[in-house]
């Protein structure tokens, strides 16, 4: 499968899940009201922090170590391993400091429900890994077939126990808990046809996806907390309920890093199986068709945000619309990240992601601190504007020491870039064919 079909079909896989989670939000935000879409919004940042703090940056390690030919037999008995012992002690540790995250960062949600999601925990960090594992194989076709499933899955068990048996937020936890329980048998049973299921814990292979892995754990985990510390604090000095309303125009803003986290996905094991010279003419010509792209997408968001949010969650979330406004340049200049974050691990240098991620955290932090207690709602969005510029200009001077480009280069489209494209357009390939066909009934 070549590039621009795999990035299509992963990019169609997305938007597909993306209308599943919005779904079960838009129900979360009608019918519960902001304090229940706050509180949903937080428990699944908690969930999401805890799984990255337990993978040690071990997942693109298990993508790097694949795409260089390491055997699956050797890989995944020592995923089940490293499950058990991170996924374990994690939960542990979550479930003895329960109260402190209650009187803290979590409080006014209920316990049960901050229970739920700490059980969700070593089973959504199974299949994380897991689904790593297949991408590492470049198994695009069953790496989009397993996140369309639990997606599916995910939606039809919060249809059962919020809709049908009524259970509320609650409900809305709880099938996500069932959803990573149900997947994790459905990977073991699949992945069971292909190597034999043990634990395996090989301490000096573990070393070596460590001595990558922890170089760029940081990575991921600082970019989790750039695009979700000011929720907690803004749960701290605000309430739950500015949370809501927040959350909202955050994942409206964040629907611009689909296409560039589709195409990231697929990205970095392409760059890594490239030589230098190649990986960065890849990666020039990506940034080049999405600044263009992504400049269309970002001004029509602007312009119609507003109208599309009350459509969807009523009303009472008109507000959240110029929030998200306040945040789009931002947005824009952070997308970009993805295709960064791909170029720089497959060179073997993700010490230059977390370093910018880190400046980049820091800023936020302290914007944070001192916005929100003053401005409330709207100071968490200027600190998210100021904070995520900042990082995108620091990721293009360093993009541009490394490749040895210039700005025009990366930003302005060629004619070049258009037939590329266009010589890859169903419509011409199909075009193609038929000629083909044509000359060849001719003969």
């Amino acid at each position: 499968m070549n590039f621009l079909k795999s990035s299509t079909i992963t990019l169609l896989t997305r938007i597909f899940v993306f209308i599943c989670a919005i779904i079960i939000s838009v129900y979360v935000a009608r019918f519960f009201g902001p304090e229940a879409k706050g509180a949903y919004s937080l428990l699944i940042q908690t969930i999401s922090i805890s799984v990255l703090l337990g993978m040690c940056g071990i997942d693109n390690a298990i993508v790097y170590s694949l795409s260089k030919n390491e055997s699956l037999k050797k890989v995944y008995p020592n995923i089940i391993s490293f499950t058990l012992i991170s996924g374990v002690s994690i939960t542990l540790l979550l479930f003895f400091s329960s109260r402190f995250l209650k009187s803290t960062l979590l409080r006014n949600i209920d316990t049960s429900l901050i229970e739920i999601s700490i059980l969700t925990i070593p089973f959504m960090l199974f299949n994380k890994l897991s689904i790593t594992a297949i991408l590492g194989l470049n198994k695009i076709k069953q790496f989009n077939t397993f996140k369309i499933a639990s997606a599916i899955v995910t939606l039809i068990s919060f249809f059962i126990l919020v809709i049908i048996f009524k259970w509320g937020i609650k409900g809305a936890i709880s099938s996500i808990l069932f959803t990573e329980v149900f997947m994790s048998l459905w990977y073991v049973y699949v992945i069971s046809k292909k190597v034999k299921i043990k634990i395996n814990f090989d301490i000096n292979f573990i070393q070596k996806l460590f001595n990558y892995g922890i170089r760029g754990f940081l990575g991921p985990l600082l970019l989790m907390a750039i695009f979700k510390i000011d929720y907690y604090i803004l749960n701290m000095f605000s309430n739950i309920r500015d949370v809501g309303f927040y959350s909202v125009s955050v994942g409206f803003g964040e629907m611009l890093f689909f296409i560039p986290e589709a195409i990231g996905v697929v990205l970095f094991p392409k760059l890594a199986s490239m030589s230098h010279i190649d990986s960065n003419k890849k990666t020039v010509q990506l940034l080049r068709f999405f600044f263009l792209m992504m400049s269309i997408i970002t001004l029509l968001l602007f312009l119609f945000s507003r109208e599309i949010m009350v459509f969807i969650y009523g009303i009472q979330y008109a507000s959240s619309a110029y929030l998200m406004r306040i945040m789009l340049p931002g947005f824009f200049f952070l997308s970009f990240y993805y295709l960064y974050f791909s170029y720089f691990y497959s060179r073997g240098k993700p010490e230059v992601v977390t370093v910018i991620l880190f400046v980049t955290t820091i800023i936020k932090t302290l914007l944070s601190l001192v916005l929100i207690p003053k401005f409330g709602v709207q100071g968490a969005s200027f600190g998210t504007l100021i904070s995520y510029l900042i990082c995108g200009f620091i990721f293009v001077l360093t993009f541009l020491r490394y490749s040895g480009e210039n700005l025009k280069s990366i930003f302005f489209i060629t004619s070049l870039d258009i037939r590329y494209i266009l010589s890859h357009m169903p419509i011409k390939r199909l075009r193609d064919r038929n000629a083909c066909d044509i000359m060849k009934m001719r003969e």
